[in-house]
């Protein structure tokens, strides 16, 4: 017998195999004996409900958490140092999460580099030409053409996800990447640049790479992982290929328990407009990617932005509300709004739900109470909420939104992406907004959340509001909205009402060339 180990046997031997992963943080246990692998060329998904033990699960495979006595992994057989961040890069573990990670105020070349390493001269110097070359070259290598001297911040989300990917590929100092997990990498993507974003990563793992998949996008999963591990209250309940699943309602079902499925069948009804006049007036709205936009919401109704990346989709509700630069005028309820003032906006009576919660939603190093209630401050800045009555306020959300865990007093941070959402919607909520902003409403959020804050959205139409949803998920507009305005190159192309409001409708109009 040969010592040396077959390509065959090679490809058979997984990248990563977790065994026993077990985390309490005090007398709450989070995970509880999980195992999970990934064999070279695999994507495996790894699913659950907001607060199943996901995120934990990550972190304690990066090394941000050490596993409970009794839990092992190891790396192409060999152990990883639990609880050690550097033994997870040294291994060749790669994380892309959903917030990318990203400087935005450095070149592309440099938020590579800084994590890769700059090519140096003779003199020790950085080589600026061939670091710009190495760069552009693990563009090229995943199909994405970058100016690789441009700051991130001024790229698409779609391109800075390929700045991720590249970076998470590149050949480190001594070791190559075995293992990329992808967090929620389509939340901010189309389906265009998720369909070309899945076509890299099939690229990628036609070699010895394995892929550890986190998505809420059930779709995603049946088109395009190999496997699936379901995970629910911290507990493994299914790991199998994804060829025995037969419909995406089979994952939901395993997710969320028999019981718990029932919830999502509840019908709540769209909000209609109100005949007395629109609550939301915007004339000639401009911003940096929005040529110009006019459009009304009354009272009660509900209505979507959709469009591609660059579209101005994404910078309409911020700009409606203040927090960008714009052009045009904005009226609420008949009052002009001034722009750049959303502290006027606030006391009018519109609320905005932003799109990227890490950057402008939650108030890291306060608690869960304590960020949900931030909006009751009054205008003159004195805070009139004793933690009695704070704490009362966010038990009330807690209970309506099933925020988990629902302790008032836990540090925001400690939530899950979904919960978090959770607790930026009960903020914009319990203002009783005349009008609500929602950008991006749910995303990274699973299938059983995203039905309890459409219920609630819904619930805020009926009660009067104005709801404008900016959303790149072309099926939740289909489904919450009256209406769809459809945007490309900063314009409404489109309107999509009645008997053609449907996803594949305006995915087509999305998608659709410019006349």
């Amino acid at each position: 017998m040969s010592v040396a180990m077959s390509a065959g046997d090679e490809r058979a031997r997984p990248v990563v195999q977790l065994e026993g992963f077990t985390k309490t943080f005090g007398a709450v246990r989070v995970l509880t004996g999980i195992s999970l692998q990934v064999l070279p060329g695999e994507m495996r998904a790894l699913i659950g409900h907001n607060g199943s033990g996901k995120s934990t699960l990550v972190k304690c495979l990066s090394g941000f958490y050490r596993p409970d006595a009794g839990s092992s992994a190891t790396v192409r057989g060999t152990p990883l140092d639990l609880g050690d961040a550097r033994s997870a890069d040294t291994a060749g573990i790669q994380f892309i999460h959903q917030d990318l990670g990203l400087i935005p105020d450095l070149s592309v070349t440099d938020n590579v580099a800084l994590d890769v390493g700059y090519r140096r001269g003779r003199s020790g110097r950085i080589d600026w030409r061939a670091t710009h070359q190495q760069t552009r070259e693990l563009l090229e290598q995943i199909g994405y053409d970058i100016d690789v001297r441009r700051p991130v911040r001024e790229l698409a989300m779609a391109e800075q996800t390929g700045v991720a990917i590249a970076r998470a590929i590149a050949p480190r100092r001594g070791h190559g990447t075995c293992l990329v997990v992808l967090d929620e990498p389509t939340a901010n993507l189309n389906t265009s640049e998720a369909d070309h974003l899945f076509a890299v990563l099939e690229r990628l793992l036609e070699g010895d790479i394995g892929a550890l998949l986190i998505t809420h996008h059930l779709d995603e999963v049946m088109r395009h992982a190999d496997s699936v591990t379901v995970l629910r209250d911290g507990k493994v309940v299914a790991a199998k290929p994804v060829s025995t699943v037969e419909s995406p309602d089979d994952l939901v079902a395993l997710m969320l328990g028999a019981e718990a499925q029932q919830d999502l069948a509840i019908p709540v009804p769209a909000g209609s407009r109100n005949p007395a006049g629109s609550a939301l007036t915007v004339r000639g709205l401009g911003s940096r990617t929005i040529r110009s936009l006019d459009l009304e919401v009354g009272s009660g109704e509900i209505v979507g932005i959709a469009g591609i990346t660059g579209s101005g989709r994404e910078e309409v509700a911020a700009a409606v509300f203040g927090g960008l630069p714009r052009a045009g005028e904005v009226l609420v309820t008949g009052r002009t709004l001034p722009p750049s003032r959303p502290g006027t906006s606030v006391r009018r009576g519109v609320s905005l739900l932003p799109a990227r919660r890490r950057e402008h939603g939650i108030f890291p190093g306060l608690d869960v109470a304590e960020n949900l209630t931030l909006a009751r401050i009054p205008a003159r800045g004195r805070v009139v909420l004793d933690s009695r009555r704070r704490r009362a306020i966010a038990l009330k959300w807690i209970d309506q939104l099933r925020i988990r865990p629902g302790l008032p007093a836990l540090p925001i941070e400690q939530l899950s992406g979904g919960n978090q959402q959770k607790v930026m919607l009960a903020r914009s909520l319990e203002t009783t907004p005349t009008v609500l902003l929602l950008d991006e409403p749910t995303q990274g959020v699973d299938v059983s959340s995203a039905g309890v804050i459409h219920a609630r959205i819904r619930q805020a139409a009926q009660d009067g509001a104005a709801v404008l949803v900016a959303s790149s998920d072309n099926d939740e507009l289909a489904r919450l909205c009256t209406r769809v305005l459809v945007m490309r190159r900063g314009e409404v192309a489109s309107e999509v009402r009645g008997a053609e409001l449907d996803r594949d409708r305006i995915d087509s109009l999305t998608l659709k060339e410019q006349p």
